[in-house]
């Protein structure tokens, strides 16, 4: 996004500013995999479901506050502007993007109905997503070429983040637990306990860099 933005016209601060605040607004709008994360990483003792539901309030805040901001900057700045487009062209869009937004319907109104479980609602929403996709006529023709490679994408965030949790689990329940049940010296038990916690984050950033190596192919 920020490349094309820039060759737009619009200031490389700026371009980074907007991506990176837009960014934000994932992490708490549903179906966020983070509060999966966090759900999971807490033990499972906070539901997922209010995670996603304490989230709708606070990211629609933050997405209308920043348009705001982006309007007033836009304006103020005199940044180029896009062309104007029909109201057939308009819903035209609008038709084609039900088909993302059903997705999304799809996973909350089975997590909050009780229908399946917030994990389960990762493979429902996946395969949603696909026959989806298949449904969309404009999408057939590149299907072939760009299956593969969403595959390889999805294998590759989803390896990072095991890693990620299974490192996270380790640091805090593993090793730290067998030196406070069998290292009674006090100087020694911190030493240990700080190795570890470094040796582990190594091992995370190179798990990660091996990850995206293998994934592009090099």
């Amino acid at each position: 996004m920020i490349p094309q933005m820039k060759m737009r016209g619009y200031g490389a601060d700026y371009a980074v500013n907007v991506t990176s605040m837009a960014a934000l607004i994932a992490l708490l709008l549903p179906p966020s995999h983070n509060m999966i994360i966090y759900s999971i990483s807490a033990g499972g003792k906070i539901s997922i479901a209010d995670l996603f539901t304490a989230g709708i309030i606070p990211g629609l805040l933050i997405g209308l506050s920043l348009m705001i901001l982006v309007l007033f900057i836009a304006r103020r700045d005199n940044f180029p502007k896009g062309e104007p487009i029909t109201l057939r062209e308009a819903g035209r869009i609008a038709v084609e993007s039900l088909w993302g937004l059903l997705t999304v319907f799809i996973i909350l109104g089975g997590i909050v109905g009780g229908i399946f479980t917030p994990t389960e609602a990762a493979a429902v929403g996946a395969f949603a997503a696909f026959v989806m996709l298949l449904c969309a006529r404009q999408a057939r023709g590149e299907l072939g070429g760009k299956l593969v490679e969403s595959l390889r994408n999805a294998v590759t965030t989803t390896v990072m983040i095991l890693f990620t949790i299974a490192s996270a689990w380790h640091m805090k329940i593993g090793m730290q637990v067998i030196i406070e049940d069998y290292v009674h010296d006090e100087r020694l038990k911190l030493v240990l306990i700080i190795g570890n916690n470094f040796f582990s984050i190594v091992v995370a950033l190179a798990a990660i860099y091996a990850v995206l190596k293998l994934s592009s192919g090099v």
